[in-house]
This record gives C-alpha cells, sequence and structure tokens, in this order.
C-alpha cells in the first residue's frame, strides 16, 4: 500500500501504547489517539479517540466528518504494522464503537485484504465464533495477526 498517512508521535509502554496524529481536514485540525491497550495474554485493544483541545479528555464516540477517513484509517493500518514489528505475538483486538463503525473498519479491510494478507490473517467476529474475515462478513469486531 502507498497511499497518504498521517505521521504520528509514539509513546507508552509494554502495557500501553499510544500514537498520536492531527487529522487535517475540511473541519480543520483535529487531534486523534490510537491507543494499543494490553488486554490479556498476546491480545492488545487498539481504539480511536478524539483529543478535546480545551479539556484534554478522550472521546472514542465522536465522528468528526473531517473529510479524511482513507488517511486516518491508513494511518491507524500504518501504527499495526509499527507496533506489530516490534512485538509480532501480538494480536490487535478492534471494535467499533457501533454497527456503522464496525462496517466501516470491514470495507476498508475487504478494500486493502489483498496487501493485507500478505503480512497477516485477519478474523472475524461472528456472534461468538471468531472466523476468517470475509468481505461480507456482518462481524461484531476484528482481530488481527501478523504472519510469522
Amino acid at each position: 500500500m502507498n497511499f497518504e498517512r498521517y505521521s504520528y508521535k509514539t509513546f507508552g509502554n509494554d502495557e500501553r501504547v499510544q500514537y498520536a496524529f492531527v487529522s487535517n481536514g475540511s473541519r480543520g485540525p483535529i487531534n486523534k489517539m490510537l491507543t494499543f491497550s494490553h488486554f490479556g495474554e498476546e491480545i492488545y485493544n487498539l481504539a480511536l479517540e478524539d483529543i478535546d483541545e480545551d479539556t484534554g479528555s478522550f472521546n472514542q464516540y465522536a465522528v468528526t466528518n473531517n473529510g479524511d477517513t482513507q488517511k486516518i484509517l491508513l494511518t491507524i493500518a500504518e501504527a499495526v504494522v509499527h507496533f506489530t514489528s516490534t512485538r509480532p505475538w501480538a494480536q490487535i483486538f478492534i471494535k467499533g464503537n457501533s454497527a456503522a463503525r464496525n462496517r466501516l473498519y470491514r470495507m476498508y479491510i475487504g478494500r486493502f485484504m489483498a496487501d493485507i494478507r500478505q503480512w497477516y490473517e485477519v478474523y472475524g467476529l461472528r456472534g461468538k465464533t471468531w472466523e476468517i474475515f470475509e468481505e461480507r462478513g456482518d462481524y461484531g469486531a476484528y482481530l488481527v495477526i501478523r504472519l510469522k
């Protein structure tokens, strides 16, 4: 994949690693934070949040409509690559905070699956069962595992 992404700053420790970047779109600059939180065993939860400039608080439910969705999602993908390059055993758990957000993730995973499959296995959670990702699958969450 050779598409435009945002640059980011990384900080954290073994339990929590964060990637801060700024979304620059039609609504102006919006501070964003990606957080990989240790969830158990080899699993890390991935969360995307907006940072409120005035309070410094994080909002995972924000829908900013800044016109740069693809660039943000490709930045997330780049962060996953970076994160798993130093933790190749890590499994990344991704769950949107709404059905619409999960559909968005499914669409973009599907769009770039030919590239993703070279480096990662992707699973979708249907009900209580993990299955190999299918573009038309209706999933409640995703699990991304780096190929060894």
